[in-house]
């Protein structure tokens, strides 16, 4: 399970998450995990980026980050 795993190893891992749908990581997994590992979201475009910012600032998570690129 991804999340023993995160678990067992935060304190000497920065674990990164990145996906384009935060909110399905608030969902998935326990927020004590999350507040330990860096979460972030990609953005292909101006209106991703704003939808996604949002559900992004949600997340708790030690660290939030967002990629924006082009495709």
């Amino acid at each position: 399970n991804l999340a023993t795993i995160i678990d067992l190893t935060a304190d000497a891992l920065d674990w990164l998450l990145l996906t384009k749908r935060p909110e399905n990581a608030r969902r998935l997994m326990d927020q004590d995990i999350l507040k330990r590992c860096w979460v972030g979201c990609t953005a292909e475009d101006q209106y991703n980026y704003d939808k996604r910012i949002l559900e992004l600032f949600q997340t708790p998570a030690k660290i939030r980050f967002l990629f924006f690129g082009s495709t």
